[in-house]
């Protein structure tokens, strides 16, 4: 699909805005719902029309010659116009129903951006602290090791894609801390070493140390 230039800052979002974003915003996903548009905002040069960064100019201006002055509309202001409509188009496009009719009777860009901003930023920052004690007290238990090695890396990555990312280093702590006892030789030889490791090394070690505990077991 193309994209329509413009003389003033910003681009035409592009035809194909429903395929790009395929999370329609409900009321228990604004930060992942916001994941999706940022970038979109970005890569399109709109961010300005609902942050207000991009500021509307004056719907009249006056034209000056010699023998007059002469107020005339501004061609810039219906530039800006058009381009927050179709900004505002595609915030609407992406809203369940529950939440699109909490904002039907707004009329630019920015009034919307902030509105869900205000309904949506208790719950967010109740979101993340949610999964950040998820990871601060989960146990493997009897969990296989893949199986817990991917609740964990999957709760890093929620907040990976909410704007909150994990260092290697945090998600690998996590991962040792709620290990069994019985893996208390791996989570020594790994605290104890003096290079890092990474994530997916981390991985390795202890699927080959739950194969070898499982050898042992066997064994007698």
């Amino acid at each position: 699909m193309s994209i329509s230039n413009s003389s003033s800052a910003g681009l035409l979002p592009t035809p194909s805005f429903g395929h790009l974003i395929n999370v329609k915003l409900t009321r228990e996903n604004y930060l992942l719902w916001k994941a999706q548009f940022m970038p979109y905002l970005r890569s399109q040069q709109l961010l300005g029309y609902v942050d207000s960064s991009t500021a509307c100019p004056a719907k009249i201006i006056t034209e000056t010659t010699e023998s007059r002055a002469t107020q005339v509309p501004n061609q810039g202001y219906q530039t800006w116009l058009q381009q927050d409509h179709m900004v505002l188009s595609a915030l609407l496009s992406s809203l369940s129903e529950e939440v699109l009719s909490q904002v039907l009777f707004l009329s630019i860009s920015h009034e919307v951006w902030q509105t869900l901003e205000r309904m949506f930023s208790s719950q967010s920052k109740a979101r993340i602290m949610q999964i950040q004690l998820q990871l601060s007290t989960i146990q493997k238990k009897d969990l296989y090791v893949a199986d817990y090695f991917n609740k964990v890396k999957y709760l890093a990555d929620t907040l990976a894609a909410i704007g909150r990312p994990l260092e290697d280093e945090e998600i690998i702590t996590y991962l040792l801390a709620g290990l069994d006892s019985e893996f208390d030789p791996l989570v020594t030889s790994v605290t104890t070493r003096i290079d890092s490791m990474s994530l997916n090394d981390i991985y390795t070690h202890l699927l080959s140390f739950e194969m070898r505990m499982e050898h042992h077991n066997t064994s007698f």
